[in-house]
């Protein structure tokens, strides 16, 4: 992989953990958690632990990626509970990050192998 490559890659995570981390101070702490007390906690960590076992058993069984079975799980909770057009918006923010991060990948790099990820993640 290049450096350049690599450079604009850490540069966008750096920015996004910046960003991410000022939209978390303004937030109005007591409020914004969506547990209010334990049983919440334990409920959502239980939801995350039941996602990772299904995602890992579905890629050991399947043979695919845990990004594509994560990728199918989701989009299933999405389609049962009711909540399809923020899954189409997100995918739609996938195609324009990565339609955006080819073509800067193309005008900057050339002779780069390319990867999807790379061009999401850059753009």
């Amino acid at each position: 992989m290049s450096r350049l490559l690599t450079t604009l890659v850490l540069l966008s995570f750096l920015a996004g953990t910046l960003l991410t981390s000022w939209g978390l101070v303004h937030l109005p702490w007591p409020h914004a958690l969506p547990w209010a007390d334990a049983a919440s906690l334990q409920r959502f960590l239980m939801f995350l632990f039941v996602s990772m076992l299904l995602i890992s058993l579905g890629a050991l069984w399947s043979k695919k990626n845990p990004l594509f079975i994560g990728g199918i799980l989701a989009f299933c909770i999405a389609l049962l509970t009711g909540h399809i057009w923020p899954v189409m918006v997100v995918l739609w923010f996938m195609v324009a990050s990565y339609s955006l991060g080819n073509m800067f990948l193309g005008w900057i790099l050339s002779g780069v192998e390319d990867s999807w990820l790379m061009s999401c993640l850059v753009g």
